[in-house]
């Protein structure tokens, strides 16, 4: 490396599907890793695949920079000709002290604050254009709601798919349970719930009617919906860009409850880190149920980890990626 000049750290991402906030605190980890080896770290989301380009703008714009501020105030443009560059290692975050995963969030209140927690905060700088979209949010459902018990019931591609090695989610049932126990026995007014499922919402609704706080969020029927959504066909005007945004506004509506009920998920961390570490509760109760083994997984996703082909489109090129028993192969496609 040149001496005397700076160290730039691009942080990218490897994986196309990750949610929002799998993508925060994978990118936080790196930002915080960045900032102890004195490089100035600068986020990557333009050249790399994510699942929130703009109708049209794939590869074409920062898609971090929708959402969020650059954390050194320094985007890809504004990078001199002559520094230092680092690439971020792909697997970096997945194992090291810097992370913050679901399976680490406490499940109660008064825990130890996690190592990092205040870093991740810091970090968490939105756009000005987002800041007034959720403070917006806030201000028009939770207008006359000081007291709201916030639930988070993760669905569709949980309950059914078992993703190998996640967190495993509550029974909708046992959670809407929790919530008519609490909403009878302490002093909630409304309740907010944060759900991608619309038959897991709906379920809410006929229980609590007008005193469930609506939740604007895109809403999935059933499995092949989400897995609809996670491809590239839209079902409205920049239809992935308005899910990311969506998401945020749920969960920053999470954050300005007074309780918490819920499994442990990604969005778990992100209210948890909205929180400075559930700070701002007077109480909280997670689902501690472990995480999905080889034994919950259904039969067909086994047999995609031992052999599958699939399209996918890198850095703008098309390739086929050919999976054998978990070592991937890409091909470029023939033009």
């Amino acid at each position: 490396m040149n001496k005397g000049v700076k160290t730039y750290y691009i942080i990218g991402n490897y994986k196309k599907r990750e949610g929002l906030f799998a993508l925060y605190k994978h990118i936080t980890s790196h930002i915080i890793y960045a900032l102890e080896k004195n490089m100035i770290p600068v986020i990557d989301l333009k050249h790399f695949q994510n699942q929130y380009f703009k109708d049209d703008r794939a590869f074409k714009d920062n898609a971090w920079e929708y959402y969020f501020e650059q954390p050194a105030g320094i985007g890809l443009d504004d990078i001199e000709e002559d520094a230092n560059i680092v690439i971020a290692e792909p697997n970096l975050w997945a194992n090291n002290k810097y992370i913050i995963n679901p399976i680490m969030i406490p499940v109660e209140k008064n825990y130890k604050k996690l190592p990092y927690t205040t870093e991740y905060l810091e970090y968490l700088k939105f756009k000005p254009d987002i800041k007034i979209y959720l403070d917006d949010c806030y201000t028009k459902n939770f207008k006359n709601s000081k007291n709201v018990l916030g639930v988070i019931c993760r669905g569709s591609d949980y309950t059914e798919l078992k993703p190998l090695k996640h967190q495993i989610q509550p029974n909708p049932k046992d959670v809407l349970n929790k919530a008519k126990e609490l909403m009878t026995t302490s002093e909630y007014e409304k309740i907010y719930l944060a759900t991608e499922d619309a038959n897991i919402y709906k379920m809410f609704e006929e229980e609590f009617e007008d005193k469930l706080i609506k939740n604007i969020q895109y809403k999935f029927e059933t499995v092949s919906h989400t897995q609809i959504a996670s491809t590239r066909k839209s079902v409205r005007k920049n239809h992935f860009y308005e899910l990311g945004k969506e998401y945020l506004c749920s969960m920053w509506l999470l954050s300005k409850c007074k309780g918490l009920i819920g499994g442990r998920a990604n969005g778990t961390v992100a209210v948890y880190i909205m929180t400075n570490g559930f700070e701002t509760f007077d109480y909280v109760h997670l689902w501690n149920l472990g995480v999905y083994g080889v034994d919950d997984v259904p039969y067909k996703r086994i047999l995609k980890n031992i052999f599958e082909i699939t399209n996918i489109t890198k850095n703008g090129e098309e390739y086929k990626r050919i999976n054998i028993l978990g070592i991937k192969f890409h091909i470029a496609k023939q033009i």
